[in-house]
């Protein structure tokens, strides 16, 4: 009986080991929702990933947007004085022109790696289908409005390249419609080119964090990446046993690309 209790008692430690063990080992994804160009957001994410160096230990930031090591040493070795530097880097930060992820690796004494996560052909190719649709658009709305139907503003919002990923998933569906219309089919073709191509960075984004997270040797990252892709980028890392914390600092930026 007493080697049965030693036995079982071995047991339930080595559970507890294997379990403490994996909880240790467990990745963790900060998801900071971007809204592009908005100095306020920038603001908050660079005090939130301040708070996450000092509290948590976090020195990998990723970004979407580019791709490889990201190096501010242009703007850090370009003058001849702190004072001058630092009022240079507020003065981008403050017009958009730099994000948190480059602040934070100008300002910080923390060493921090900042990277972007893109596969660089597949954003190329994003971009430009995104300014082809821009073109259009004006064209576009204006055939609409001769159109025997009204619109609906989800419709409206697919077109216009502001759908949410919800939205978006709904006119992918269909197939075929408004087909009378040479302009609108075109572009219509387009924009579906369009959400395919921000649903698949969506995995290349979530696979390349990974990536980047196991070269790096850590156990956490943050990721600053429009809010469209947040929940197709949480759940790949979920399946993938990571853990996610999404931060939002506003509903709108769910609809940023």
């Amino acid at each position: 009986m007493r080697e049965k209790r030693l036995i079982l008692t071995l047991l339930l430690f080595l559970t507890f080991l294997v379990n403490t063990s994996e909880a240790a080992e467990q990745k963790h994804v900060y998801l900071l929702e971007d809204i592009h160009g908005n100095p306020e957001t920038q603001k908050n994410h660079l005090t939130t990933l301040l708070s996450l160096s000092k509290n948590n230990g976090l020195t990998l930031v990723a970004t979407e947007g580019s791709s490889g090591y990201i190096s501010t040493a242009p703007i850090e070795y370009s003058f001849q004085t702190t004072s001058e530097r630092l009022a240079t880097i507020q003065t981008l930060f403050e017009k958009s022109q730099i994000n948190a992820a480059h602040m934070l690796k100008s300002i910080s004494r923390t060493h921090f790696t900042v990277v972007g996560v893109e596969n660089k052909s597949v954003y190329l190719k994003h971009l430009e289908l995104k300014e082809k649709i821009k073109k259009q658009l004006p064209n576009v709305l204006d055939k609409l409005t001769t159109l025997s139907w009204q619109p609906t503003e989800s419709f409206l919002s697919f077109c216009k390249l502001e759908a949410t990923p919800e939205i978006a998933r709904k006119y992918l569906k269909t197939t075929s419609f408004l087909e009378d219309s040479s302009l609108i089919k075109e572009h219509l073709e387009d924009v579906r080119k369009f959400y395919n191509i921000a649903f698949e960075r969506d995995f290349i984004l979530s696979e390349n964090i990974i990536d980047r997270i196991e070269l790096e040797g850590v156990s956490q990252a943050a990721l600053v990446v429009g809010g469209f892709h947040t929940e197709g980028i949480k759940q790949v890392l979920q399946e993938r046993q990571i853990a996610v914390t999404v931060i939002s600092p506003d509903k709108l930026s769910r609809q940023t690309l």
